[in-house]
């Protein structure tokens, strides 16, 4: 809890400037000095303990004693942190698909609150989109409630014009105000009866927006009057199996930004199994503004407990130019000696970076295996400071704990599988 001491320094009933100083009571140590420069002076992020104020006459016109006060500082007001995006409208700008040559598809956009999500129908939204396909696949049903996540696209998905599979918008725009902290899309391409699928339909490279006006412009990449941008990545295809198929979007976290960041570390306390006696991540990103930090070797240092061999360096796990499907041996994955509890995974970054979100992939063999070699009880810490202590639950200069949680296992198919990590929020 932070404190702080602030009054108005008068000469009569006139506001002045003077000198004021603060002084630790009980060890007479000088804490803080500032100026009276319009009567006020003020003394922040103080302990709770008891202080002197001094207050210093000038030396110009009547000369008067100088003023102390002992005092006790006042609990300091808060300021209020919103942890959550406000938007009128949410724009979507889809750059193309997974290589379908004659469509664009997207199923459905959930909006989470709280890890509520907001059900919304028809008469709580208008939607628009650059192209539709003519039959039953209109803008509305990406964001209604009422549409299914698997079965027919027909009327369950926004699909585009035949030919246009390149820059396309999506907007919804509600009728009042909503909030929302999370995004989970069910990525488009319909799987019928026979298996066949469409999932290459799916959208890939996306721009995601709010905004607190009305936004109808369905020009691809138009400017967009107050908004924001929060997410600007890759949507992975969709699976092709018809289920529901939920994909987490790191999108930004304003009120969860920790800056200045120098190393990440990741304590692991156990794993999801036994298999082959080992813990195992596949990737660790972050994210600022809901844009992925681009990490390497050649701009960061990972430091681990143990691991197995050369194939399995701790930089695996954070290096965004390695691959999250097929097969893990040779520079895909972190995997540690024969060992399944209390393991230390640290990246240490060449220069410091504000983090405001976190995914994680985690261990699999091309979806099918060695999924329970995953992380499961881990916590996570932001620091300042270069960390390179490996010991497990071992003291952290100048650090915070992000998140104290478990991490899913790794779905049994072969695809990323993004898990975005609920981080504390900062302040």
């Amino acid at each position: 809890m932070a404190y702080s001491i602030s009054g108005t320094v008068k000469e009569s009933t006139t506001s002045i400037e003077r000198v004021v100083r603060l002084y630790n009571r009980s060890t007479g140590a000088l804490v803080d000095s500032t100026n009276s420069t319009d009567g006020t002076f003020a003394f922040a992020e103080l302990e709770n303990i008891q202080y002197q104020v001094v207050c210093l006459d000038d030396s110009a016109g009547t000369e008067y004693n100088d003023l102390i006060y002992r005092c006790l500082p006042a609990e300091s007001e808060q300021p209020q942190i919103n942890e959550y995006h406000t938007a009128k409208s949410v724009i979507i700008d889809i750059a193309d698909n997974w290589g379908d040559g004659s469509f664009i598809c997207l199923r459905k956009v959930d909006f989470y609150y709280q890890g509520q999500k907001i059900a919304l129908t028809t008469s709580e939204f208008t939607a628009y989109s650059t192209t539709q396909f003519p039959s039953s696949r209109d803008p509305e049903n990406a964001f209604d409630d009422d549409t299914n996540y698997s079965g027919g696209g027909i009327e369950n998905e926004w699909m585009s014009a035949n030919a246009y599979i390149t820059n396309q918008r999506l907007i919804c725009v509600f009728n009042n105000e909503i909030q929302f902290d999370s995004i989970v899309i069910n990525n488009g391409g319909a799987i019928d009866t026979a298996g066949a699928a469409d999932t290459v339909r799916s959208i890939k490279n996306t721009k995601i927006y709010i905004s607190t006006d009305e936004i109808t412009d369905t020009t691809y990449d138009a400017a967009i009057t107050n908004s924001s941008l929060i997410f600007d990545g890759q949507v992975r295809e969709r699976i092709d199996v018809d289920v529901r198929d939920d994909i987490d979007i790191p999108i930004s976290r304003p009120w969860s930004t920790y800056e200045n960041v120098k190393s990440i570390v990741v304590d692991i306390a156990d794993g999801w199994g036994s298999v082959n006696d080992a813990l195992a991540v596949r990737q660790i990103d972050f994210y600022s503004q809901g844009i992925k930090h681009q990490i390497t070797s050649s701009n960061a240092t990972a430091y681990a407990t143990s691991y197995a061999d050369s194939r399995y360096l701790p930089i695996h796990a954070f290096d965004t130019t390695t691959v999250k499907t097929g097969s893990y041996v040779n520079n895909c994955e972190w995997f540690t000696t024969p060992t399944v509890t209390n393991q230390r995974l640290i990246c240490v970054l060449d220069s410091q970076i504000d983090i405001d979100s976190i995914a994680i992939n985690n261990s699999h063999l091309s979806g099918t295996g060695q999924t329970d070699n995953g992380i499961k009880n881990i916590k996570i810490y932001a620091s300042a400071d270069e960390i390179t202590d490996t010991t497990y639950n071992s003291a952290i200069t100048n650090s915070t704990l992000i998140f104290d949680g478990q991490v899913e296992q790794h779905i049994t198919y072969d695809v990323v599988d993004d898990q975005v990590i609920d981080i504390e929020t900062n302040g």
